[in-house]
């Protein structure tokens, strides 16, 4: 019976999430994120992403993630097959291949996995309240705002926070929520992920729709669960890229599919540093 209790209880957020997909957002805020995908290399990454939320909810996500994501919801919506031209996908590129939905006091990630055959859409559920956070008794002025520091563990990194209670909204870039105020900027102790508030709307009209991850095969995990199909893709990139080489390219010699292996080993060995290490 206890089995069947936390099956229950594991799958009820999920039931409950499922009724709405559905939002319209009151307002938003822009953060740039600047950040390394390699700790061993000196090449920084800066993508805008946004913060949209209403009274009960909020989505955090690339802002060309954002774009490309209603472009293709519309087209599925309209019947129209014939897409958008080739550029489009080119200028709403993103290494950031996550949407995270906050409401029911949880938090859903959406996020894509590509190991080298194509890309599957996992979501996984945390509890709102998954970062303990230290309040800081130091203050300063970011932006015009008078600003309180906060610190907090979460997912393999110590974070060091900035937030204002001049904006009435307990959420933050991320999954960095709880705080009694909105995050203006946040930094990890490696100094190789940051976060800083560009612009803040409150009032906006904005809708989005996420039931077209549903409609696609979205698989459903328990966050642990998710973790391994990442380092399983990692690990199956280099062999299903090297599969679909050699079948269009048969007449290679053993030096030639060599090095083609070594650099897609390399590509996979330089995504060495994810915003959450605990994997």
């Amino acid at each position: 019976m206890l089995r069947y209790i936390i099956i229950i209880l594991f799958f009820l957020p999920f039931s409950l999430y499922s009724q709405k997909l559905d939002h319209s957002f009151s307002g938003r805020v822009l953060y740039n994120i600047s950040f390394k995908l390699d700790s061993t290399s000196a090449k920084n990454y800066n993508e805008v992403t946004e913060l949209l939320f209403n009274d009960s909810t909020s989505l955090f996500r690339s802002v060309n993630f954002g774009r490309r994501d209603s472009a293709l919801y519309s087209l599925e919506k309209n019947g129209d097959f014939e897409g958008y031209p080739m550029s489009f996908f080119g200028e709403t590129l993103t290494v950031l291949p996550f949407q995270i939905l906050k409401q029911h006091n949880s938090m859903f990630t959406f996020q894509n996995l590509n190991a080298g055959n194509g890309i599957n859409v996992f979501c996984y559920m945390e509890p709102s309240n998954s970062i303990e956070w230290r309040l800081i008794d130091s203050t300063k002025t970011i932006g015009g705002m008078q600003c309180q520091k906060a610190e907090g563990k979460y997912a393999g990194r110590n974070w060091e926070v900035w937030f204002t209670n001049e904006v009435p909204i307990n959420d933050g870039p991320y999954k960095f929520l709880g705080l009694p105020g909105l995050v203006i900027s946040a930094i990890d102790d490696t100094k190789t992920w940051k976060f800083e508030c560009l612009e803040i709307k409150t009032s906006l009209a904005n809708e989005v729709n996420l039931n077209r991850y549903l409609r696609t095969g979205i698989h459903k995990v328990s966050k642990e669960a998710f973790l391994k199909e990442q380092s399983n893709a990692k690990k199956a990139y280099v062999q299903n890229r090297m599969i679909e080489f050699l079948s269009n390219y048969k007449s290679l010699n053993d030096d030639e599919i060599k090095e083609k292996k070594k650099n897609f080993q390399a590509s996979v060995d330089s995504d060495n540093n994810w915003i959450e290490l605990n994997f």
